[in-house]
């Protein structure tokens, strides 16, 4: 954890990675103690638990009366959230380049966008992303689409001389994130207006210890607080 002295540096910037973490963690505590105390959680939760019907009577299918009728639970609310991410999605999204100019070059340049957008949008499945967000969106009030560059990932171009590892070239990673794990300074009021945004993501540990193997003694002791598990929708200790 971070400590309390002051100090001359911008935290974001800080060069020492353990120190680094223990600034995001406390960032993201606080961000997670303001949702709490403003009552944005639990009007997130219970809409979460509304739409999926997170409970345990939606698999038993309880009797009722002498005659043994089934009580089969209608959710009216994802009815009508559906209906309207039909409407929403129902038209693709599509981004057009467009040039500014109108030589040759600039329309050639054009063309290869198109074929790299389209790359993009068969290989990261973005048709299926956007619907999850618009989704959540309408689920939770606000969902974003996050482009982020993983270098772990690509074709192997060499060799790392001093730990014998592969580098990678790399590649574009996206994922869907509620509002719920897009950490912000809530001081600023939006995320607009903000200098910095944490991600949060839910992964497995194994997972990182495959991608990160330098750490694995450090993944395989992280632990978990409860704090963080009840502010992840859909999980058991909600």
């Amino acid at each position: 954890m971070p400590d309390k002295t002051s100090h001359d540096t911008y935290w974001a910037a800080e060069p020492d990675s353990l120190k680094a973490i223990g600034f995001f963690s406390q960032k993201v505590t606080d961000f997670d103690k303001h949702i709490d105390m403003s009552g944005r959680w639990l009007t997130a939760r219970d809409l979460y638990y509304n739409y999926y019907l997170v409970n345990e009577t939606n698999f038993t299918y309880p009797t009722y009366g002498a005659d043994g009728f089934k009580r089969l639970n209608i959710n009216h609310f994802r009815h009508k959230l559906k209906a309207l991410l039909s409407l929403v999605t129902a038209q693709r999204v599509v981004p057009e380049p467009i040039a500014t100019n109108t030589d040759y070059k600039s329309q050639s340049q054009v063309n290869f966008c198109k074929n790299i957008l389209k790359y993009i949008n068969v290989e990261k499945k973005l048709d299926a992303q956007f619907q999850t967000a618009t989704e959540s969106a309408l689920v939770l009030g606000a969902a974003y689409i996050a482009r982020e560059w993983d270098a772990k990932l690509g074709d192997v171009y060499a060799n790392d001389p001093e730990t014998g590892l592969p580098k990678r070239k790399g590649d574009i990673v996206t994922g869907v994130y509620n509002w719920l794990n897009v950490i912000f300074d809530f001081a600023s009021g939006s995320y607009e207006d903000c200098s910095w945004i944490i991600l949060r993501k839910y992964v497995n540990r194994w997972d990182l210890i495959a991608k990160f193997p330098a750490h694995a003694d450090t993944i395989k002791g992280m632990q978990i607080s409860p704090e963080v598990k009840r502010h992840r929708l859909g999980h058991i200790i909600n």
